[in-house]
Parts: C-alpha cells; sequence; structure tokens
C-alpha cells in the first residue's frame, strides 16, 4: 500500500513533465521547419498568425469534452456500488461511457459533415442554375 501511495505522484509528475516536453519538442521542430524554408518576415508572419483551420477542427474540443464527461460519470457511478464491487465497475466504466461518447461523436460528426455536404452539393447545383440561366 505504502509503494501504491509513492508511485501515483511519483507517476504523474513525469506523465505532466512528458506532456510538457513533446508540447515543447513539436514546437520546435514546427519552428525549425518554418526556418528550413526560408521566409521573409512578412511571410513568417502570415504564416504564423494566419493558420488555415480544418472544419473538425473546433470539433475535436467537442470530442475531448465528450470523453472528459465520460470518465467523471465512470468515476461517479463506479464510486455508488458497495466496497467490494466498487474497484471492479469503475475500471468497467472508465472504459464503457468514454467508449459510448466517442460513439456518440462518431454519429454526431457524421451526420454534421453530412448535412454541410448536402449544403455544399445545393450550392453548387443553384450556381450552375444560374450560370446556366444566364
Amino acid at each position: 500500500m505504502v509503494a501504491t501511495a509513492i508511485l501515483i505522484p511519483i507517476t504523474s509528475i513525469l506523465a505532466i513533465a512528458l506532456v510538457i516536453y513533446y508540447f515543447i519538442r513539436v514546437k520546435h521542430e514546427e519552428k525549425m521547419k518554418i526556418l528550413e524554408k526560408d521566409f521573409n518576415g512578412e511571410e513568417l508572419k502570415e504564416v504564423l498568425i494566419r493558420r488555415p483551420r480544418s472544419i473538425g477542427e473546433p470539433l475535436r474540443m467537442v470530442k475531448w469534452g465528450m470523453i472528459l464527461i465520460g470518465i467523471g460519470l465512470a468515476i461517479l457511478i463506479g464510486n455508488q456500488f458497495d466496497y467490494e464491487h466498487q474497484e471492479a465497475m469503475t475500471i468497467g466504466f472508465l472504459f464503457l461511457f468514454p467508449g459510448v461518447a466517442l460513439i456518440l461523436f462518431y454519429v454526431f460528426y457524421n451526420r454534421l459533415s453530412n448535412q454541410q455536404h448536402e449544403d455544399e452539393q445545393t450550392m453548387l447545383s443553384e450556381k450552375q442554375n444560374s450560370v446556366s440561366d444566364s
């Protein structure tokens, strides 16, 4: 029991340090690639300030929100069981609820992308009709 109490903070600190290291390394590699392309000052400002955003980028936050809500619900509901079954139920729910959240996000994203695709198709057909009428 004492070993677990020591390992949890050590593991947490190492995990945070690895995330920070990875973030710094990715930013550094990105800057080095930009410098290799030999941009002048104005082009460099434009590249750094105006990055194109994909349509799915804002939805990434929705996905992570759903996953974190699933984890929170798993811990909350898992702790409602008696002491004998609490650990097993919590672990099971930690896999179940985020999985359900990902499936729900997949359904949500597909509906949204299909709707957007239909909107683009109707706009294209309207443009083609207006061009053919002219």
